[in-house]
């Protein structure tokens, strides 16, 4: 009857520890939403650079003088205010500009 003991709990032990090794519970995180909320603005940014930098080249002034003010979604260079729609709208158009300083 000891030998029966031994034999089942060489073989019942590792076979529930392994059991209870691969069954853990996983945690669901949310961090897709946050990898696409992160990936979005890193875009957001890339494209806002790109207008600077063609905003810069085509008006002639430097980046530095061009600002954003987020809460009229306009660009202001030097007094004067450009709405970021509609220069994304000309800079989308500009295929030239893109052939020329972009490649």
């Amino acid at each position: 009857m000891k030998l029966k003991i031994t034999i089942k709990t060489k073989f019942v032990l590792p076979l529930m520890l392994i059991t209870f090794l691969f069954a853990s519970c996983e945690k669901e995180f949310n961090n897709k939403k946050e990898d696409n909320v992160i990936k979005q603005m890193d875009e957001q940014t890339t494209v806002d650079l790109k207008i600077v930098k063609y905003l810069s080249i085509t008006l002639n002034v430097k980046s530095e003088e061009i600002k954003f003010d987020k809460s009229s979604n306009n660009f202001i260079i030097r007094g004067q205010k450009l709405n970021r729609d509609s220069v994304s709208t000309h800079y989308n158009r500009a295929n030239e500009y893109k052939l020329t300083f972009e490649n």
